[in-house]
């Protein structure tokens, strides 16, 4: 699983955050559509490698959620406060749950700005294709 700072580093390094076009002439249009559908395939690939680690995410969260509090409230059953040792487990689980909304965030921003990328390539598409239908 890729962290958050690599999937980042990811798209900057293969310059996927930059597009250019030249639709000066008709092999120059074919050529930059080309270029926007590979760059296209790539920023869907690194999409789909995110959701992956979203989900190792939320899994590992899922099995830290089982003993969440579990040895405070194991104590305070044994001394009797069967109430306090509930709210100590689901007041650890709501701090779990904070921390992986936390750490999800970071991941969804990014995928909405992939997505944002992808909207304006398709756009781009649009207007080379506009440009080669004339």
């Amino acid at each position: 699983m890729k962290t958050l700072q690599q999937h980042r580093d990811d798209l900057t390094l293969k310059g996927l955050w930059e597009f250019s076009s030249d639709v000066s002439s008709t092999d120059s249009a074919k050529a930059t559509r080309a270029q926007i559908l590979l760059q296209q395939k790539q920023l869907r690939l690194i999409k789909k490698e995110i959701g992956q680690s979203m989900r190792s995410i939320r899994a590992d969260f899922a099995n830290r959620a089982h003993t969440a509090g579990s040895t405070g409230s194991t104590v305070l059953q044994l001394f009797g406060k069967r109430g306090k040792a509930g709210s100590w487990r689901a007041a650890a689980k709501a701090d779990l749950r904070t921390d992986r909304d936390r750490v999800l965030s970071g991941y969804q921003d990014l995928k909405h700005s992939i997505d944002e990328a992808l909207i304006d390539l398709d756009a781009a598409k649009i207007q080379i294709a506009e440009y080669l239908a004339r």
